[in-house]
């Protein structure tokens, strides 16, 4: 099963994702988990990585274990870690007002540069994430692997 994270996908983003399931794994055979770094490089290409999350829950080999592979999408400005950046400073209230990221170790910061300000937003690694795939556009799909 494959699910989507997004509230309020707009479902015409994931068109790329499923032509592209569709080719690979319906019309030529191919297994999902194997081809699911194929797909994820396809549709870095599009705004769809900026919008969601996906879930791949699947059985074992021998059916009695499901395993839950989590695909986030981490972009350095857009989506640091697979996190949403606030549209506003916590502290003064000021809309955009973020400056580009930095980095300290594997946590990515982001001051306020409004005046006098010293709001910042810090973005530390999740545990468990591993980079996959091809960066593409300055963003990397990350996957958390866990079983259940």
């Amino acid at each position: 099963m494959v699910t989507f994270t997004a509230p309020e996908l707009h479902a015409s983003l994931t068109s790329h994702f499923f032509v592209d399931y569709t080719i690979r794994v319906i019309i030529e055979g191919f297994g999902l988990k194997p081809s699911f770094q194929s797909l994820l490089t396809t549709s870095a290409q599009s705004n769809f990585s900026r919008h969601t999350n996906i879930v791949h829950l699947y059985y074992g080999q021998d059916g009695s274990k499901v395993f839950t592979d989590s695909y986030i999408f981490s972009h350095p400005k857009l989506r640091p870690w697979g996190q949403w950046l606030p549209i506003s400073c916590p502290s003064c209230s000021s809309l955009h007002s973020w400056s580009d990221p930095t980095r300290h170790q594997s946590t990515i910061i982001f001051t306020c540069t409004r005046s006098g300000c010293l709001g910042l937003c810090t973005f530390p690694k999740p545990e468990g994430v591993e980079p996959i795939g091809k960066e593409v556009n300055g963003g990397r799909w990350m996957v958390k692997s866990e079983q259940r």
